[in-house]
């Protein structure tokens, strides 16, 4: 019977043991258009034709959420998951546009989205202000 509640005891004792993985993590994106255009934003892998298109109106935004499972298998979110590329072309009514590439490089650029030390949170808002349409490019109602 000692032999028993010890046995008991220790299985007890066992199930109880475990490594607490944790929760997966939700991961919230949020584009804000503030910079007096329509915007239409053009994202690409630059090793693939495909294009993915979003639109945005001006004082529009738009939120994509993603969710990591639990561990062992969490998987990172960035920007780069809401594009679904790494280059991005963003046209001002067609009128100017930015050209923004992934940065990995921390001393880079704060206005680009696709700059992953500086937008690596769980949960980022990046507005495009009229200050982004200033410092575009002009491409003369040609930006196609």
């Amino acid at each position: 019977m000692k032999n028993l509640l010890t046995f008991i005891f220790l299985l007890t004792l066992l199930n109880g043991c475990g490594t607490d993985q944790g929760e997966g993590k939700n991961y919230i994106f949020t584009l804000v258009n503030s910079s007096g255009y329509d915007i239409r934003i053009d994202s690409f892998f630059s090793s693939e034709e495909d294009t993915e298109i979003i639109a945005l109106r001006n004082g529009e935004e738009i939120t994509k959420q993603f969710n990591s499972p639990a561990p062992p298998i969490q998987e990172y979110y960035s920007y780069i998951s809401f594009f679904q590329g790494d280059s991005i072309v963003i046209n001002y009514g067609n009128e100017k546009q930015q050209i923004f590439v992934i940065e990995t490089n921390c001393n880079g650029n704060e206005r680009n989205p696709l700059n992953i030390c500086i937008y690596d949170e769980q949960q980022e808002t990046f507005t495009f202000t009229e200050e982004d349409f200033e410092n575009a490019t002009p491409c003369d109602g040609d930006c196609n």
